[in-house]
């Protein structure tokens, strides 16, 4: 898994790229989202265009991750995901724990809605 974090100034774009598996370096995901901004509570757009596949240890590890912004009073929003990525975020209804957005760009509109 490659991946990059983009400051947005009041939130941040995490870009993924290749595998969320239980075999990827979860402590490296980890340590990316600190990086942008979890522990201080900042909103996240997760960038999903580049995964190309996901298990559920990568799935359980994105609900673990919004548990800890939503507890640093941030909020995740996974965007942009496509082929078998979407059809399982679908089927799993990770949609009523996490927002979904298709595109990075409506996912950005998400956080910055006054609530």
């Amino acid at each position: 898994m490659n991946s990059s974090v983009e400051d947005r100034g009041p939130f941040s774009v995490v870009h993924l790229h290749g595998r969320i598996t239980i075999e990827s370096d979860m402590v490296l995901l980890e340590t990316l989202f600190d990086h942008a901004g979890i522990p201080e509570g900042k909103p996240i757009v997760v960038d999903l265009s580049g995964v190309n596949f996901i298990d559920s240890a990568g799935l359980g590890e994105l609900v673990a991750l919004n548990r800890r912004a939503v507890a640093a009073g941030g909020k995740l929003v996974l965007a942009a995901a496509r082929g078998k990525v979407k059809d399982l975020l679908e089927l799993t209804q990770i949609g009523q724990l996490i927002p979904l957005a298709p595109t990075t760009i409506e996912g950005e509109e998400i956080l910055t809605r006054p609530a």
